[in-house]
């Protein structure tokens, strides 16, 4: 089975902290490009986000690392793309 890995690197005009703020907690809704983002805890414990996007499409994540000293986390793609079997970011 084919397997592809991308990278994505982008400068942005503000400091780290300010830009980890908003990151850590998960939340989509800066984006322009979703319409709606929930945040929530599910039966686990795990920290998880159910999003729509502007053209209607639902996903949801599954927040799977994080490290604010390094400023770091992981997500895993739960529900949202058809046929995708394992999308770690």
């Amino acid at each position: 089975m084919p397997q592809h890995r991308v990278q994505c690197h982008r400068q942005i005009p503000r400091k780290a902290a300010e830009v980890w703020q908003v990151l850590a907690g998960f939340d989509l809704g800066w984006h322009p490009g979703i319409a709606q983002c929930d945040v929530f805890r599910g039966p686990s414990g795990a920290l998880l986000r159910r999003f729509k996007d502007v053209s209607g499409q639902v996903y949801e994540e599954q927040r799977s690392y994080i490290s604010h000293s390094d400023r770091v986390l992981g997500y895993e793609l739960l529900d949202g793309i058809d046929g995708l079997l394992r999308y770690c970011a």
